[in-house]
């Protein structure tokens, strides 16, 4: 294998990851505004309208991506 199957698979592996653990959405990724000391402005809020569509969204988007990646490099 060359240098850019093996970064391949590392791209499919990461977003199949990356991709279930949006879809599992543990609370501490996301503030809460309730939690002063871990509030930030810029981050979207968990139970927001916005956040629910972020998860529902990218979550599945990465993980077909992902499996995408791996299927082609495994044909």
């Amino acid at each position: 294998m060359i240098a850019r199957d093996w970064l391949l698979w590392i791209a499919a592996i990461s977003m199949l990851v990356v991709g279930l653990y949006i879809i599992a959405a543990p609370r501490r990724l996301f503030m809460r505004e309730e939690d002063p000391a871990q509030y930030r402005p810029e981050a979207v809020e968990y139970d927001s309208a916005h956040g629910r569509w972020l998860r529902k969204v990218y979550g599945p988007l990465l993980v077909i991506a992902g499996l995408a990646l791996i299927a082609f490099r495994l044909l």
